[in-house]
């Protein structure tokens, strides 16, 4: 049930495979409260189960300001901790494998401390979800995300920096400020976290290319 799978998850924290997994880091109080509540939402959402995680979000997030949490050295932030519950299916729902990098950034790098946080609420997660015949700390789909973002560029909590700005994509190309530049930058940046542009010279290559289309 819920409570044994909670129970689960939270203890999972104390594992070696964690310890391994995330390099001896331990979980921040929000990580830790976001796994306690990360279920909340299934009692009353047995008919619609899908529904879970956004219904858990609100309740977790009005625990969190009714209990005053933030003002615990600041340890906990309402509205992340909704944004935690609402999306620690992420992998489960779509994986790691089929993501664009823009996707993975922003879940998982736009916010390091945040994404260290749904990385680790997800695998314990999937640590205290019990199946035949799988070893309890065998998650592929985390590994999934572990190959993934080691083909991205990544180290640490960190991807690469863009490798081109909009300003000198402007200055350069003659272009005015609007949409296209931000299409621009973000076709880029997937070329760029997928491989398939590492220089700026390419990078602006592909910006002209953009630019004419």
């Amino acid at each position: 049930d819920v409570f044994e799978h909670t129970r689960l998850a939270l203890e999972s924290f104390d594992a070696p495979q964690f310890a391994k997994v995330f390099s001896n880091q331990r979980p921040s109080v929000q990580a830790i409260i976001a796994t306690l509540l990360h279920d909340v939402g299934k009692p009353s959402t047995t008919k619609t189960p899908e529904r879970h995680a956004d219904v858990g979000a609100d309740i977790a997030k009005s625990i969190a300001e009714r209990l005053k949490l933030s003002s615990y050295l600041g340890a906990v932030d309402a509205n992340q901790l909704h944004w935690l519950v609402k999306h620690h299916l992420v992998l489960r729902n779509g994986a790691a494998k089929d993501m664009r990098p823009s996707t993975i950034e922003y879940y998982f790098f736009s916010n390091p401390d945040l994404g260290r946080d749904l990385r680790m609420l997800y695998w314990v997660d999937g640590a205290a979800t019990i199946r035949p015949n799988r070893p309890r700390f065998e998650l592929k789909s985390y590994q999934a995300l572990v190959d993934r973002v080691k083909k991205m560029g990544a180290k640490g909590n960190q991807l690469p920096k863009p490798i081109i700005t909009g300003g000198e994509i402007m200055k350069i190309l003659n272009l005015k400020p609007g949409p296209q530049i931000g299409k621009i930058l973000m076709d880029i940046r997937e070329a760029q976290l997928s491989g398939k542009v590492k220089t700026k010279a390419q990078a602006l290559t592909l910006a002209k290319k953009q630019a004419k289309a």
